[in-house]
């Protein structure tokens, strides 16, 4: 039998310079846990943050976001940056698709909690592929809708309404 492709571990905060706490990848708490990929290592404030993000969204995911995560060197003549700066918007609006499928399937099958893991993520691309605010918002809407219907469907009323 093959080891599972993720391992969830408790974070040791002491191996982080100090002053440096790493953020939960959903909801910007001070994380707890890590979850350990083959090629990533994300971190979440719960257990449950890093189950349902992995099951909703990373595992397929997770791959293609080691580029998409990481600084580009910034050297280079003025083409290979605007090259690889057009590279970086397509890949981040070709997985907003692909989360927000995956949030909707998840919302089809009433399975609310591992619908927000995606939206999440479609909304952080969409937010750095054109920025917060002005007429670009028009781009978010599709994630918040998402997050909406499935913090209604979990009975989060407060939290529906936030994203509405």
């Amino acid at each position: 039998m093959s080891p599972p492709p993720f391992r969830v571990a408790k974070l040791n905060c002491l191996a982080f310079p100090k002053g440096t706490v790493p953020k939960c990848e959903l909801t910007g708490a001070p994380a707890q846990v890590a979850l350990v990929t083959g090629s990533q290592t994300f971190y979440f404030a719960t257990q449950d943050h890093a189950l349902d993000a992995w099951h909703g969204i990373l595992r397929k995911i997770a791959p293609l976001l080691g580029p998409l995560r990481t600084e580009a060197a910034a050297v280079g003549t003025e083409d290979e940056r605007a090259k690889r700066a057009y590279t970086m918007e397509v890949s981040k609006k070709a997985l907003v698709d692909v989360c927000l499928q995956e949030a909707a399937k998840f919302l089809v099958q009433r399975s609310f909690d591992l619908a927000v893991p995606g939206a999440l993520v479609a909304l952080k691309f969409l937010e750095d592929v054109y920025g917060k605010g002005g007429p670009a918002v028009v781009e978010t809407i599709a994630p918040y809708a998402l997050l909406a219907e499935a913090n209604l469907g979990m009975g989060r009323f407060e939290k529906a309404k936030h994203f509405l």
